[in-house]
């Protein structure tokens, strides 16, 4: 009874530490997130770089970052523009969407260009930022994005998936 108990009390251990940080790791990019957070979606793309979405879980959540690389030095004013039109196409005229102009930042102290947006879908008011940049041979692309209601209550996971987002 003691060996089942023991075994009992160090997965649940396991469980409970692992829950506490959540990280993602591959070809050279490394990304934690708070345990409130989940990685949705993820993709290979058969090596020509990586796509993985990450989202605020519980129900009405609305927040999310989605982070594509791809394996090519793309200018990242062309790389932003890509994004702005499959941003567009997948919401198939379901909602306006109102873009920003470009303007430089930074995205984890990386130097980046990037756009704002917002939208209403659903009776909801939505808002983002798409940022590119360039690092090391790949081309990243980055959107967050949140109903606006729901701001606060993510705030800390934005900065946790920022402030924990490497590339070696």
């Amino acid at each position: 009874m003691k060996l089942i108990f023991s075994i009992l009390s160090s997965v649940l251990l396991f469980a409970q530490s692992y829950s506490q940080n959540s990280e993602f790791s591959y070809e050279g990019v490394s990304i934690k997130w708070e345990n409130d957070w989940e990685m949705s979606e993820q993709d290979p793309m058969d090596g020509d770089g990586y796509y993985l979405a990450l989202e605020k879980t519980g129900e009405d959540e609305s927040g999310l970052v989605a982070i594509t690389w791809i394996n090519v030095d793309l200018e990242e004013s062309a790389f932003l523009a890509i994004f702005q039109e499959q941003f567009y196409s997948s919401f198939n005229n379901q909602a306006e969407i109102n873009f920003s102009e470009f303007y430089e930042t930074k995205f984890a102290e990386i130097n980046a260009l990037a756009t704002d947006f917002e939208f209403d879908l659903f009776g909801l008011h939505h808002r983002g930022t798409i940022y590119t940049f360039r690092l090391n041979g790949k081309s990243f692309g980055i959107l967050k994005q949140e109903a606006t209601e729901d701001a606060a209550k993510n705030a800390a996971g934005f900065k946790k998936i920022e402030n924990n987002f490497k590339v070696i």
